[in-house]
């Protein structure tokens, strides 16, 4: 299924500005684990770039689909539009790159350069963690001559899928789970007798009618 190449060798003459065409047939085999099928073509515009041993890739993933309504199963349209960015490093230097090992140390250390301790310090630690986490969330590896995205454009199309699709006509028209009662009843609320109540009210008109 790959098709979304790019040369390292490219790259060392300058950014490289790619469009590549989603066929139904690559949008379906890369959905084949999922409800979603292809309902066209879409695309993949990036600029891809080399800096240093990284490949920077930034561009747009278009996608027409459809998935089964969550309520009724018939055919809902999602369009996929989703931002790509990727930062890729060599495979051989992904588990322990310097910017990497730097950020681990920082977050183990206080302000003043000595060893955290105590709970501010976990809480610190686990914030440091949490911003350094989303730096890095586009980061991931490559290997060999080539630059191969069919799967990074794969995992961001399947993260962009909604998790329970719905007929439009559907939500614009959704019912509380116990309807409220009819207008007429509530209405004539006042005027109705409980039935229990029906004897003492027969016997109260009686008496009423006994002292006239």
């Amino acid at each position: 299924m790959n098709s979304l190449i790019v040369l390292l060798a490219d790259l060392e003459k300058g950014p490289r500005q790619k469009t590549w065409v989603l066929d139904q047939k690559w949008l379906n085999d890369a959905l084949r684990d999922t409800e979603a099928t292809s309902r066209g073509e879409g695309s993949v515009d990036a600029t891809i770039s080399k800096n240093g041993m990284r490949v920077v890739v930034r561009g747009r993933i278009t996608a027409p689909l459809s998935m089964p309504c969550a309520r009724t199963l018939d055919p809902v349209e999602v369009d996929v539009d989703a931002e790509l960015m990727l930062v890729l490093s060599p495979a051989c230097g992904a588990i322990a790159s310097p910017q990497r090992k730097k950020g681990r140390k920082k977050s183990e250390q206080s302000p003043g350069g000595f060893a955290a301790k105590g709970h501010k310090a976990e809480v610190d630690r686990a914030t440091k963690e949490r911003e350094i986490s989303a730096e890095e969330a586009a980061e991931d590896v490559y290997a060999g001559t080539e630059i191969v995205l069919d799967n990074f454009v794969r995992e961001y199309i399947i993260l962009e899928l909604p998790m329970a699709p719905m007929r439009s006509d559907l939500r614009a028209q959704d019912k509380p789970a116990i309807p409220a009662p009819p207008e007429d009843a509530i209405a004539d609320a006042g005027k109705q007798i409980d039935p229990r109540l029906a004897p003492l009210a027969a016997v109260a008109v009686r008496l009423k009618h006994e002292k006239e």
